[in-house]
């Protein structure tokens, strides 16, 4: 992370399947058919975070070949960017 932010940027992790997603293999189908399977309330919370000037950096322990739907599938359903690190295989 040192080198996409400061030492003094603030920064939120979060995981992905389990976290973001009510768990894990489902939050990865729910994906794949673009459904909202989002713990509720959670994406409101990531979006206050980020308004208050948090820098939002996912984690999964998906395949690299799912990154683009991942990130697609974050972005829409939390309308929060950030960096989504992944499982390089």
């Amino acid at each position: 992370l040192n080198l996409l932010y400061d030492e003094d940027d603030k920064i939120l992790v979060s995981d992905v399947d389990g976290t973001l997603t009510r768990s894990d293999i489902p939050g990865l189908y729910n994906n794949v058919l673009g459904t909202n399977y989002l713990h509720e309330g959670y994406a409101e919370l990531l979006q206050k975070m980020d308004a208050q000037g948090y820098n939002i950096v996912w984690l999964t322990m998906r395949s690299l070949p799912l990154y683009s739907m991942s990130k697609q599938y974050i972005t829409t359903h939390t309308n929060v960017e950030g960096p989504l690190f992944m499982e390089p295989e």
